[in-house]
């Protein structure tokens, strides 16, 4: 060649390079949301291979270029859901939901990074509401139930979760109040009746003591017991009575001669038990003779219900007016005879009417009388 600069032969050698045609393949993956899919002039619908010539940026040369072409379908999803009634509004996914319902939107799924159309449904689950009544004794008080304190009966209400449905119960506890019941009773028991138990208490003497018991409410009952105690009382009797009243039977006490016994009693007064001891003296019966004497003219002759026609003797039991036993009395008697005199005297006729005696002479003459005891005529 003839060089530019010198306008001389110039030898000029040339060493050429080859640069091969490039063949290279690519794998993508599209989403089915994005066919139709455009690649280097090429156009892909669906799934698939397609190849194209480029040029090199690096070498200027032709390119031969695969694209395989996966396609990735449009995910759907249904989800279930419950939720508490005092959750709504609820909010997911850029969907509010205000009551039970379904509703959709569509996501981008982060597997595939394609369109996921989710839908929710979702059911509504209300707030539970009980009501408790219950009855506690005062001294259970402050009583606390589900986080409430109760100083007095009244209503409460607490705000609880189901073990159920998750969501909020609320829970009203009325709550009645039973008292403690008080009590007191007065008793009387006999001193032989002590240690003295009564509801777990013992009692050795008088006193009162207080026992805490349970009502049929099942709440305390306080009890308070006041005890008076009898003694056991003793008496002693003195008493006599008559030997023909022996043996001599007294509150099961037998006597068969004057002594002493005792025995125990139930008071009458007290009911409790009563000491008592009878001394007994022993009356004899008594005995007498009695003699006396009767005219023949006083028979027949009663005497303390004996009848005498004649002069004898006969014994009768009498009831003595001293011991008031009995009296074993004899009475002998004497019969005297009717006495007969005959007595001359002479008077003057001056003398007449002449009283002798309780008679009255108004002649000469005799009067017949009746005789006293000691013989003369009455």
């Amino acid at each position: 060649m003839t060089s530019l600069v010198t306008g001389c032969d110039s030898i000029v050698t040339l060493n050429v390079s080859e640069n091969p045609t490039l063949t290279s393949t690519t794998d993508t993956t599209v989403c089915d949301t994005e066919l139709p899919f455009d690649w280097n002039g090429l156009t892909f619908t669906a799934a698939g291979s397609q190849t194209t010539t480029l040029t090199s940026l690096v070498t200027g040369c032709d390119s031969i270029v695969t694209l395989n072409v996966s396609e990735n379908p449009t995910l759907t999803s249904t989800t279930d859901t419950t939720v508490c009634d005092t959750e709504l509004p609820f909010d997911w996914n850029g969907l509010t939901f205000t009551a039970a319902g379904s509703q959709t939107t569509t996501l981008t799924s982060l597997v595939t990074g394609c369109d996921s159309i989710v839908t929710l449904n979702v059911t509504e689950n209300p707030t539970l509401t009980s009501t408790t009544d219950q009855t506690i004794c005062d001294n259970q008080l402050p009583f606390s139930w589900n986080g409430l304190t109760f100083t007095a009966a009244g209503s409460q209400t607490a705000t609880l979760t189901s073990l159920v449905t998750g969501c909020d119960s609320l829970a009203t506890l009325n709550l009645s109040v039973n008292s403690t019941l008080l009590s007191s009773t007065d008793t009387t028991v006999c001193d032989t009746e002590v240690p003295f138990d009564w509801n777990g208490l013992t009692f050795t003497g008088a006193s009162s003591q207080t026992a805490s018991l349970l009502s049929s409410t099942g709440c305390d009952s306080l009890a308070t017991l006041n005890v008076t105690m009898n003694p056991t009382l003793t008496s002693t009797t003195d008493t006599t009575v008559c030997d023909t009243e022996l043996p001599f039977d007294w509150n099961g006490l037998t006597f068969t001669a004057a002594g002493s016994q005792t025995t125990t009693l139930t008071s009458l007064v007290t009911g409790c038990d009563s000491i008592v001891t009878l001394n007994v003296s022993e009356n004899p019966t008594l005995t007498s003779t009695t003699d006396t004497t009767v005219c023949d003219t006083e028979l027949p002759f009663d005497w303390n219900g004996l009848t005498f026609t004649a002069g004898g003797s006969q014994t009768t039991t009498l009831t003595s007016l001293v011991t008031g036993c009995d009296s074993i009395v004899t009475l002998n008697v004497s019969e005297n005879p009717t006495l007969t005199s005959t007595t001359d005297t002479t008077v003057c006729d001056t003398e007449l009417p002449f009283d002798w005696n309780g008679l009255t002479f108004t002649a000469g003459g005799k009067s017949d009388g009746d005789l006293d005891k000691f013989g003369y005529r009455l």
